[in-house]
């Protein structure tokens, strides 16, 4: 399966963090964004802090259903 296009870096996260309005005693960062990841279905921290990623890069053909499509990124 060739792998994905994905678009260029861009500001859009980062300016996402400045309408989300947050509990006075949290705090929001960006982590990783496009090109690093693109979508993330779910994550996961170990007991050493890292944090995993699992990515859905795109739905497969119908004749490769059956195979893994999956990435798995550490950040």
């Amino acid at each position: 399966m060739p792998e994905p296009v994905i678009a260029p870096a861009s500001t859009e996260a980062k300016l996402g963090l400045q309408i989300i309005q947050v509990a006075y005693d949290l705090n929001m960062d960006v982590w990783a964004a496009e090109p690093m990841l693109v979508n993330p279905v779910a994550t996961d921290v170990d007991e050493q802090g890292r944090v995993f990623v699992a990515e859905a890069r795109s739905t497969p053909p119908p004749d490769e259903l059956g195979k893994e499509c999956w990435r798995m990124s550490k950040l």
